[in-house]
């Protein structure tokens, strides 16, 4: 470390550069860059902290060190245009910037390991460089506000948590993810954000909203919920792989969706809501879905709602249609009267408005039943529907940011 220190001192009193005092082996210790000048560091490894002082205008370059073991913090720095480093390829502890109102590139070619990513409000960020290799490992990622168009540069494998909301000039995202062990959050970017996950098998929770395409063609298993919604212009989903879902599959308020492709699925262990998604007119790509431990809820202007391999519902069995689904309502009597769905059977056929229940059928093609497990699926039901609901909610603050 000392033959470093020494080596990169000289360098710097050759070029004519600023040599900033930092104790590089004090790991509580936070050191504030407060220009340009002071961002020359001679230390290989930072073992505490960087921030910078809201003060600091114009274009940074941290020079110096390769690794730094706790945190890199910018937080309104409103002057700060541009931010760099060639030497620095890995931040243990978090990356984050916060209120850089004018901050317009990022250009770390040789980061490779950070431990989570952070960017909130850096509403004129367009360029984003983390060379040909990219940053390999995060563990956690959120990117809010941004001007980003795309997410090049981050070639992960694996993450806990990834949030990418309110970005809206962002149109594309394609990376190889295989494995979410926390949360994907989708939301509030642009209408047409066309996103890829061609490797993504496993993933704890998806939540989905604003997008124009969704393809997660490997994806076999969600541990807690999936949920699309409040999009405009997603057409299709389509998960051919996924077998299984821990918790519940929620579907509502997509303006344009005419298609679900589920036909692998065989088990949700919360519920299933499909509701408010004004052009799809058929539910018939659930080919294989055997059970459903909570509640089934069914609204729109559809014509066919089909379960052909359903064979257990623990809740609530409601399909409410402004179009005939009369031999569907035929069908789900049946498997209500065999005790397959053993809570409260509602089914409606050609009612004036899907979203209020159906109490005003226009048609005979209207059917309850109840059998004896209604009540005791109550709480399974109620449990299910809270788990999207506190996903709404996150979504809801995190788009506020």
């Amino acid at each position: 470390m000392h033959g470093f220190k020494v080596a990169a001192a000289a360098a710097a009193v050759f070029a004519g550069a600023a040599i900033a005092d930092v104790d590089c082996d004090n790991s509580t210790a936070t050191y504030t860059i407060t220009d340009a000048a002071s961002a020359t560091i001679a230390c290989e490894t930072v073992k505490g902290s960087i921030a910078f002082a809201t003060s600091v205008a114009g274009s940074v370059t941290i020079e110096g060190p390769e690794a730094i073991e706790g945190d890199v913090i910018i937080n309104n720095a409103t002057q700060l245009t541009g931010l760099s480093s060639t030497s620095v390829t890995k931040i243990s502890g978090n990356f984050e910037l916060n209120e850089v109102q004018i901050l317009e590139s990022i250009n770390f070619p040789n980061l490779r390991s950070v431990g989570q990513l952070t960017w909130i409000a850096l509403p004129t960020l367009d360029t984003v460089n983390f060379g040909t290799s990219g940053v390999t490992t995060v563990s956690s990622i959120r990117i809010s506000n941004t001007f980003i168009s795309t997410l090049e540069g981050m070639d992960l494998v694996s993450v806990d948590t990834f949030q990418i909301d309110n970005n809206r000039n962002l149109k594309t995202w394609s990376t190889g993810l295989k494995n979410i062990t926390g949360s994907l959050i989708i939301a509030s970017n642009g209408a047409n954000l066309e996103i890829s996950l061609p490797n993504l098998t496993l993933a704890k929770d998806i939540d989905v909203r604003s997008v124009k395409s969704f393809s997660m063609p490997l994806l076999a298993t969600v541990s807690n919920g999936i949920a699309f919604s409040n999009t405009t212009n997603l057409e299709s989903i389509s998960a051919p792989k996924l077998t299984t879902v821990g918790q519940s599959v929620a579907i509502n308020g997509n303006e344009a969706l005419t298609n679900i492709s589920m036909n692998a699925l065989t088990t949700i262990g919360g519920g299933l809501t499909i509701t408010n998604n004004d052009k799809l007119e058929s539910v018939n790509g659930f080919e294989k879905l055997n059970k459903v431990a909570g509640a089934v809820n069914v609204r729109g202007n559809l014509t066919e709602v089909s379960f052909p391999s359903l064979n257990d519902v623990k809740g609530t069995f409601d399909v409410i249609s402004t179009a005939n689904v009369s031999e569907s309502c035929t069908t789900f009597k049946k498997l209500s009267s065999s005790g397959k769905i053993q809570g409260k059977l509602t089914c409606t056929s050609a009612t004036a408005d899907s979203t209020t229940g159906g109490s005003k059928p226009l048609s005979s093609g209207s059917s309850s039943s109840n059998s004896s497990g209604s009540s005791d699926n109550a709480a399974g039901t109620q449990s299910s529907n809270a788990i999207f609901l506190s996903v709404a909610i996150a979504g809801a603050i995190a788009a506020l940011l």
